[in-house]
């Protein structure tokens, strides 16, 4: 299971003085370095990031979900699933408890798809 966080997309940030810097498309780099670490037998489930908070920079979220959906074949599509009033506290970007047991679903329905 691989599964960024919004901590990864931040040091995209122009603004940030987060180190190192980074890119979409390093990120994007790095998502498939990952998955050539594992042999083609091996199932490798990539969750999409969160792209609904205008905070955590929403357009380079959609740009590494739509590589992540466009090129690996077992995607947990956490992006499509959620729902933040429902699944996070105000500000915080960790589900709730209601999200991280959704968040579990839609990861279990990605490893049966294996």
């Amino acid at each position: 299971m691989i599964n960024l966080g919004t901590n990864d997309v931040a040091h995209i940030d122009k603004s940030s003085q987060l180190e190192p810097r980074s890119s979409v498309a390093k990120i994007d780099a790095r998502l498939d370095k990952f998955a050539a670490e594992f042999p083609s037998t091996t199932c490798v489930v990539f969750v999409t990031l969160d792209s609904h908070n205008p905070g955590w920079h929403p357009a380079y979220v959609r740009q590494i979900n739509k590589h992540i959906r466009s090129t690996f074949a077992h995607v947990a599509d956490w992006d499509a699933t959620l729902r933040p009033a429902d699944f996070y506290l105000a500000g915080d970007p960790h589900p709730n408890e209601t999200g991280r047991q959704v968040l579990l679903a839609v990861e279990d329905r990605a490893i049966a798809s294996c």
